[in-house]
């Protein structure tokens, strides 16, 4: 059973991330052994490495523990809000600060917001691919639509999302890397 990463892009107070992801772990749930990665909770600092991550020589023992939990993961999905048309900055950081790890990793993105998230997925879009991570298309919630601005789903107005999940997590576990074969 593949090992899906569910990582909360945001750390602010009172934020709908906590919310929003625990409907996707939901979701996901029979797709996969879900880790539910809070980055409140990973509580990295701004990026404080002496080399790019693309050296792969960390000496923080913060990024190498970050490292160690990204590395197992065969799949991510990464729950983020819209901010100011763009994703949060503490989303970024975490990104930044691995290379390796992501590489080859399918990954995808529910985003919300007042715009649906749409813009938020544009703009994550050239991160995601920079890391190789390898982007299959996610989901889009809207405040006022499919969610409410509690992060609470509109029964009336989400009827298509487990749909909307089901088909995001099969493209997502689709584009897992076949393992080598053993000899």
């Amino acid at each position: 059973m593949p090992r899906i990463g569910v990582v909360l892009g945001s750390t602010r107070p009172n934020r709908l991330s906590a919310t929003v992801a625990a409907s996707v772990v939901e979701q996901l749930s029979a797709y996969g052994e879900i880790d539910l990665i809070d980055l409140a909770e990973v509580g990295l600092p701004f990026y404080d490495e002496p080399k790019p991550a693309a050296a792969g020589e960390p000496v923080h023992e913060h990024t190498k523990a970050w490292g160690r939990r990204v590395e197992p993961l065969d799949a991510v999905v990464i729950v983020t809000p819209e901010y100011n048309a763009g994703y949060p900055a503490v989303l970024k950081n975490a990104i930044d600060f691995l290379y390796a790890q992501w590489q080859g990793k399918p990954v995808a993105v529910v985003a919300y917001g007042w715009h649906g998230g749409r813009r938020v997925m544009t703009a994550l879009t050239p991160v995601l691919a920079n890391v190789k991570l390898v982007e299959v298309e996610g989901v889009q919630l809207q405040f006022g639509g499919e969610l409410s601005v509690q992060g609470v789903w509109d029964p009336e107005a989400s009827r298509d999302l487990p749909a909307r999940f089901t088909a995001m997590a099969e493209r997502l576990v689709g584009a897992i890397p076949a393992a080598p074969a053993t000899a």
